[in-house]
C-alpha cells in the first residue's frame, strides 16, 4: 500500500513494515505505532530524513524508537514477497501489511511550464532558488514538485515564504485572479 491507499484500510494491521524513512514514512510509521501496531521502518540510507537537518532527523528517530517502532537504517530491501520484506542480508520481516513510502515523481509534463518560462530538471521537478523562485520571477514553487523532502517550514530550510494574497471565504465570491475567481 502507499500513502494514498493507506486511508482505505478497514482494519488496523498488527504488524506493519514501512519502506522508506522520509517524511511520509516517519509520519505514518509513528501514527501506526501510536495506534498500537508493531512497526518496522526500513531505510536504505544511513539515517532517516536524509534531506533534513541531522539533529532533527536524530530527534525523529529517537521518538520513533521511544514510541516502540523498530528503525532499520542502512538496510536495503531487495524484494517484497507477499507481505514479507526481504532485506539485503537475506533477513525477512513478516508483516500483515507493507507501506511503500519511497518518494514521489512529479507529473509536470503537460502543465505547459515551458510556455511561462518555468524550467524543470531532467526528472521533471521544478527548478527553484533558495527563496523558492522558479525561473519565472512571478512564480514560486513549494512542496513535492521541487524534488526535495524539505518544505519551507521544515528544519534546515530558511527560505522566506512569499507574502500570501488575502482571500476571504466569508466575503462571498470574488472575481480577483489572485483569489482564483
Amino acid at each position: 500500500m502507499t500513502s494514498d491507499t493507506v486511508w482505505d484500510l478497514t482494519q488496523q494491521p498488527n504488524r506493519l513494515v514501512v519502506l522508506g524513512g522520509g517524511t511520509i514514512g516517519c509520519e505514518l510509521g509513528q501514527a501506526f505505532t501510536r495506534l498500537g501496531s508493531t512497526v518496522t521502518v526500513v531505510e536504505a540510507l544511513d539515517r532517516l530524513l536524509s534531506n533534513e537537518d541531522p539533529d532533527a532527523a536524530r530527534l525523529v528517530t529517537d521518538e520513533l524508537t521511544r514510541d516502540g517502532a523498530t528503525v532499520l537504517t542502512g538496510t536495503p530491501v531487495t524484494a517484497v514477497e507477499g507481505t514479507d520484506s526481504v532485506l539485503g542480508g537475506g533477513q525477512r520481516i513478516a508483516a500483515d501489511r507493507v507501506l511503500v513510502a519511497l518518494g514521489r515523481r512529479p507529473d509536470t509534463r503537460d502543465l505547459g511550464l515551458e510556455t511561462v518560462g518555468v524550467d524543470t530538471d531532467e526528472r521533471g521537478f521544478v527548478t527553484v532558488d533558495e527563496h523558492l523562485h522558479t525561473t519565472n520571477p512571478r512564480i514560486w514553487a513549494a512542496g513535492d514538485v521541487r524534488g526535495t523532502r524539505s518544505s519551507p517550514t521544515s528544519p534546515g530550510c530558511t527560505a522566506p515564504l512569499p507574502r500570501p494574497t488575502r482571500c476571504s471565504a466569508s466575503a462571498g465570491p470574488r472575481r480577483s485572479p489572485r483569489c482564483g475567481g
